[in-house]
Formats: structure tokens, sequence, C-alpha cells
């Protein structure tokens, strides 16, 4: 699983590897498909997908199809 965590941590902008809003593992995936943060965004993301990728899709297809 790819994490954006670690980094943040690193560099202090973070203490914990769980999403503060959410409370769930705070990971690229989490950010991606589920924060609830990130709904407006995430609904601009998949509208665009949805040309390019038959739904319903996963975080695989979203970050690794070419």
């Amino acid at each position: 699983m790819l994490s954006a965590v670690p980094i943040f941590i690193k560099i202090g902008q973070r203490s914990s590897p769980t999403c503060h809003i959410c409370l769930l593992n705070d990971d690229y995936e989490h950010i991606i498909m589920e924060c609830s943060k990130f709904v407006p965004e995430r609904d601009i993301l998949f509208n665009e997908l949805y040309r390019f990728l038959p739904a319903p899709f996963h975080f695989q297809q979203i970050i690794f199809s070419k």
C-alpha cells in the first residue's frame, strides 16, 4: 500500500498515521477513495475518470493505469 503519512510525519506536518477527520489509516487510497474531506475533489476526479476507465473503478486502476 502506498502511504503518504510517513513523509508527513518525518517533516513534522503530522504526528499520527491516522486521518484526523475519519480516524482511519491515512494512506493514498484513503485520501483518493474514502476521506470525507475530499468529497468535492473526488467527484471532479471521478467524473473525469469515467471518460477513460470503466466504472466501477478501483484505486489500483486510478494509480497504475496507462
